[in-house]
Order: C-alpha cells, then sequence, then structure tokens
C-alpha cells in the first residue's frame, strides 16, 4: 500500500496487507486530531482478508480522534470488500464510487465513478460505449453492489 497526499485528503493505493501496520500508523498520525477527512481509494486494488484488522483498527483510531472520515472514489475492488465485511464501511460516509459497466456487443468494459446520491437513485444513465458505440449495462446486481452504501 501507498499513501500521499491528495485533494483535500489522502490517497490510498495498491494493495492493503498485513504488513502495511506501519503505514496505517504514519497516515493517522498525518492526520490532524478532530477534523474531517477525506481518503481516496481510486487505485486500491486489494484489501486482503488478513488487512481488514488494520483497516478497523485505522477507522477506530480516527474515530477515537474526533476525526470523521469520507471516502471517496472508492475502487470496485474496495466496494466488493466492504460488501462482504459490513463492519469496513460501517460509521464513515462513502461519498462516492466507481461502478463496472459492460458493453452489450463488444463486452468492452470500464468503470463509471458515481456519487453516492446517484447510486442511491437507481438513475444510472449508462453511456454509449467507446469501443463500438453499442449500449453499456450493468453486469453485476446493483442493489448489491451498492450495499455498502447504506440507506444514506
Amino acid at each position: 500500500m501507498e499513501f500521499k497526499p491528495y485533494r483535500d485528503g489522502w490517497e490510498l493505493s495498491g494493495d492493503i496487507t498485513a504488513k502495511d501496520a506501519p503505514l496505517f500508523s504514519a497516515l493517522t498520525a498525518a492526520i490532524p486530531a478532530g477534523k474531517p477527512v477525506t481518503i481516496y481509494l481510486p487505485h486500491l486494488t486489494n484489501v486482503s482478508s488478513s488487512a481488514i484488522r488494520l483497516w478497523l483498527g485505522f477507522k477506530n483510531d480516527l474515530k477515537a480522534r474526533g476525526n470523521t472520515l469520507t471516502l471517496a472514489e472508492c475502487s470496485s475492488g474496495f466496494v466488493d470488500m466492504a460488501n462482504v465485511y459490513d463492519e469496513i464501511a460501517k460509521g464513515l460516509t462513502i461519498s462516492s464510487l466507481f461502478f463496472p459497466v459492460q458493453c452489450v456487443a463488444c463486452e468492452a468494459t470500464t468503470e463509471l465513478l458515481l456519487t453516492a446520491e446517484r447510486a442511491r437513485s437507481g438513475a444510472l444513465a449508462l453511456p454509449r460505449c467507446t469501443a463500438c458505440g453499442s449500449e453499456m449495462h450493468a453486469f453485476i446486481d446493483t442493489e448489491d453492489y451498492f450495499g455498502c452504501l447504506g440507506s444514506g
């Protein structure tokens, strides 16, 4: 895993593994206590099952320090993990996430960045395929995929 300052917060990228405890400690120390913090996850590829405790500890540490946590641009890998282990997203806000779609004709895939509000509304307005111009469709169950957003 890597982290770096990004926009108004921090970006985490790569895989989160059990070996990343020192990085989470450094990130926690870099975040001012008592302030809202946004963590961007567009390039987070995986959260290993052994790293879930690290993530939960990071969330709890921030909460204990008075920080409120918002996740933005959550990768589909993170969303998948958050939907399997509901504690990952519990007690925080997800403001936006990537949503995978596929072309009905050529089967090209892409990911759309959706705000949580748009995802919850169901008004997805999928684009045309940039490769062949055909319709794109959601090839996963949207109700399950957006489950990590809660009810808002």
